[in-house]
């Protein structure tokens, strides 16, 4: 359970740098980046840090498979996967029916409602998620020596280090925010690029080498 509840911490208060700069991002308007944003998030999970988790952990292993309970990243990916799928409901509603609608305001209207929807759906999947993962089906996530590993720190020492880099993170974002459209303007770059590229590998950098790190120490469950 030790190596389950850390890379659920991991992952949580990861992923909470991002959150609070999509939030800061949404209060300046700054839409397109918020959805580039999620977007690179969800990719970068999928492709990047899962191909070089797969090809670091292997290095130091020529002779040796990686080995790992395919139950518990088959459920993670499904997720992810559940994630790309909202994404693409409203997209897919807009350019299928949206002929049919008299005025574009309804339309609108009626994607936002999906879009709404889509997102209490996966706030739901998110919580189920968490309860499969350390209630029901603990022992789906636990590998073979998580009850030998001893514990450098104590959880709650770990998660009060997190929370105040979280703290100082969110206060960093609110400048990291504030000059994208200075960026956009003077270095002619687009607001998609740095919403898909540049802010998921900089926010998540932490998770990212984590993972890496983990499977290079046969820790695939963390990674």
């Amino acid at each position: 359970k030790n190596e389950t509840l850390g890379g659920l911490l991991n992952a949580t208060f990861g992923n909470a740098v991002e959150m609070i700069v999509s939030i800061q991002s949404l209060l300046l308007n700054l839409i397109t980046v918020v959805k580039g944003s999620l977007l690179g998030s969800i990719l970068s999970n999928l492709l990047l840090v899962l191909g070089m988790s797969f090809f670091f952990g292997g290095l130091g292993r020529r002779n040796k498979e990686q080995e790992f309970l395919e139950t518990g990243p088959m459920t993670n990916m499904s997720m992810l996967l559940l994630a790309c799928a909202a994404f693409a409901v409203p997209t897919v509603f807009k350019s299928s029916v949206g002929s049919e609608f008299s005025s574009s305001v309804q339309l609108d209207d009626t994607v936002l409602s999906i879009s709404r929807v889509a997102s209490i759906f996966l706030l739901l999947s998110y919580i189920g998620f968490l309860f499969f993962q350390l209630y029901t089906h603990l022992q789906v996530f636990e590998s073979a020596d998580d009850n030998q590993a001893q514990a450098t720190m104590s959880i709650w020492s770990s998660m009060l280090i997190l929370l105040a880099s979280t703290v100082l993170v969110a206060v960093n974002s609110e400048y990291l925010v504030g000059s994208i459209e200075g960026v956009v303007s003077e270095c002619n770059v687009s607001a998609s690029f740095i919403g898909v590229i540049l802010l998921p590998i900089i926010g998540n950098a932490c998770e990212h080498v984590t993972s890496v790190r983990m499977a290079i120490m046969d820790k695939p469950v963390i990674a």
